[in-house]
């Protein structure tokens, strides 16, 4: 696992302390938790959980809309960090692809669209 068990309870305590800062509900039924880093966690890479949840939640979403999909970014550097907030924040302004997501994708298919849209941006195309 990338995160070891015994670890586990700092991030949420860092997710935790992040939303206490200001909602990360970016709109649109999403969610974007991301404590900024976390080098006290052993992690061997940077990671996105996206998680689709069964019943909407209340988050103080900037829109103040619901949230059904969280998107909890972690990693250990600053770089890392701000590297994949800024590519996750490009995929998320596009509305197609927000309600693909919004649509709870399987993982394989969900990975298959985010390399694609990687893939695009890369040559230009997105």
């Amino acid at each position: 696992p990338n995160i070891a068990s015994h670890e586990r309870s700092l991030v949420f305590e860092k997710l935790m302390e992040r939303e206490r800062l200001a909602s990360t509900g970016i709109g649109h039924g999403i969610a974007l938790p991301h404590p900024r880093t976390l080098p006290e966690i052993a992690m061997q890479k940077p990671q996105i959980t996206t998680c689709f949840l069964t019943r909407q939640i209340e988050f103080e979403a900037v829109d103040r809309q619901r949230v059904s999909v969280l998107m909890i970014l972690l990693a250990a550097s600053t770089c890392q960090h701000l590297t994949l907030l800024s590519k996750l924040s490009f995929f998320l302004r596009d509305g197609v692809f927000r309600d693909y997501l919004l649509a709870g994708p399987v993982a394989e298919d969900l990975l298959l669209r985010v390399d694609q849209l990687e893939s695009e941006k890369a040559s230009g195309g997105a």
